[in-house]
């Protein structure tokens, strides 16, 4: 009964070991995202970012592009990006 045990250990142990020396990188070298639009309709403006930034632009640090009614400066779901 130990054998078995300690060869299940083993095994365990050997898969783990395997499993651990492959590292998956997730990240890309990917230049950031560029490519934005302003979308004005029914009195409403959004800014989008292709990389699927809502209602902001991080380059120039702005507080929120999403107005109702447009022109007002009202931002009022800038808190939801």
């Amino acid at each position: 009964m130990k054998k078995i045990y300690l060869s299940i250990f083993l095994l365990v142990l050997m898969f783990l070991t395997t499993t651990a020396q492959k590292t998956v990188s997730l990240s890309s070298s990917c230049p950031p995202t560029s490519a934005q639009v302003d979308l004005a309709v029914n009195n409403v403006r959004a800014h989008l970012l292709v990389g699927g930034d809502l209602w902001w632009d991080p380059s120039n640090g702005s507080t929120g592009i999403y107005e109702v009614p447009v022109g007002s400066g009202i931002s009022p779901i800038f808190a939801g990006s």
